[in-house]
């Protein structure tokens, strides 16, 4: 990694010393629209750094086709949808213009990866577990195919890993595969799996302060290609009701700027992002 690791052990915490807040001129710097990469030697755009992005479960309603879902998330200014496993929309009508700036995530496929038409022109990332020791393999694999790729970091890394060692591991796997378009923070993005089950029982199974030390330590690596900041994408549902405005909060003000939330708190989210000077989804246009 092009950063000396020791920024990743001590920056953060002499920045907590300091200030419970990042600094004005560092956050500004942070969300600059285009960042060095000091590996390659080149500047590499990032998105717009106004908008906060929004990604949501996408369960089609009883009335509702999954196309139709996908659609209307699309025009309500989403920017992620998180699917179950299953086939892609066969609905699609005839000559439907593609669902442009959205992101699909599906679990990690046994077989070939889905083709980039697949769900109407949206990019698509294959979400791979970071724990255990296929994950490298399994991105690498989807990597080389050319398919996007989504490493999740499950509460138990977030509760019980070191948050140093955590964000150097998922940095490695990011330097190594290729892959890791972004990372994932909270529970099993597809609803499976001992985390989920805990977190849907115990909303405050993630302290907020846990949840803030690892994505400092993962802001502050450095990786090939896009910053690590821009790749994360964290979970509000990690600190519960009661910890999720602190986390967003904290966020959104080191410079983090994806957000996954059920589709009922996206005004909820608007209303921070608001605080900070940034739009939200749909709402940009209030």
């Amino acid at each position: 990694m092009g950063k000396m690791l020791t920024s990743a052990l001590f920056l953060p915490r002499i920045l907590r010393r300091v200030s419970p807040r990042i600094p004005t001129w560092l956050r500004r710097h942070a969300l600059s629209t285009t960042y060095y990469d000091s590996q390659s030697g080149t500047h590499i755009p990032v998105r717009d750094d106004r908008e906060i992005a929004v990604h949501v479960p996408a369960r089609p309603a009883d009335d509702r086709t999954l196309w139709q879902t996908l659609r209307a998330l699309e025009r309500a200014g989403v920017r992620g949808a998180v699917l179950p496993a299953g086939p892609p929309p066969s609905d699609t009508p005839p000559g439907s213009p593609p669902l442009r700036g959205m992101t699909v995530f599906l679990p990690r496929p046994s077989g070939p990866p889905p083709g980039p038409a697949s769900y109407g022109g949206a990019a698509i990332s294959l979400v791979v577990e970071g724990e255990g020791e296929s994950a490298g393999t399994d991105l690498a694999r989807l990597a080389a195919t050319g398919a996007g790729t989504t490493i999740a970091l499950r509460p138990s890394a977030v509760c019980d890993g070191d948050p140093v060692m955590v964000a150097a591991a998922a940095a490695t796997l990011i330097d190594s595969t290729g892959g890791g378009d972004y990372i994932w923070i909270g529970a099993d993005p597809h609803g499976g799996g001992a985390d989920a089950d805990i977190m849907r029982r115990r909303a405050t199974v993630v302290d907020v302060d846990d949840a803030i030390r690892l994505i400092e330590e993962l802001s502050y690596l450095d990786v090939v290609g896009p910053t690590m900041k821009s790749r994360l994408i964290v979970d509000v549902g990690l600190a519960g009701e009661a910890g999720g405005e602190e986390l967003v909060e904290e966020c959104v003000g080191m410079g983090v700027a994806n957000f996954s939330v059920e589709r009922d708190r996206i005004r909820w989210l608007a209303d921070i992002a608001k605080r900070h000077g940034k739009c939200c989804g749909i709402v940009c246009d209030d």
